[in-house]
């Protein structure tokens, strides 16, 4: 159940400013406002909420269906490797939309420590 409450809250959150996906984002990596309030950048979050609550989605009507379906051993080998799958895909379409959004608005995404200034 908790696959489909994830995704009713990511769909619910669309509507806001900062959908709960964007939110989540900053957690993890914190964008200067500059970026975070760009429409594209905005969009992006709105459009990628509604990927992950297609991911979650299948992911729990994956699960109910092999549980009504399969032994308790093949539910537990096929769930799980079905689950880490989906959210696998999931995670590497997000994060090549998310450099493709990024550099569309003109924002190159640089991984790592910024680079230091060079002083004279």
């Amino acid at each position: 159940m908790q696959n489909f409450v994830f995704a009713l809250l990511l769909v619910i959150t669309l509507g806001l400013k900062r959908p709960l996906l964007a939110k989540l984002a900053d957690d993890f990596c914190p964008f200067p406002d500059t970026v975070t309030g760009h429409p594209g950048v905005q969009r992006f979050f709105r459009r990628v909420s509604l990927l992950w609550a297609l991911v979650f989605a299948v992911n729990g009507a994956t699960t109910l269906a092999v549980l009504a379906t399969q032994t308790v051993n093949n539910f537990l080998l096929v769930s799980t490797a079905g689950s880490y799958t989906v959210v696998a895909l999931g995670i590497a379409a997000s994060l090549w939309w998310f450099r493709r959004s990024l550099a569309r608005i003109g924002i190159r995404l640089r991984i790592g420590t910024p680079p230091k200034p060079v002083t004279v």
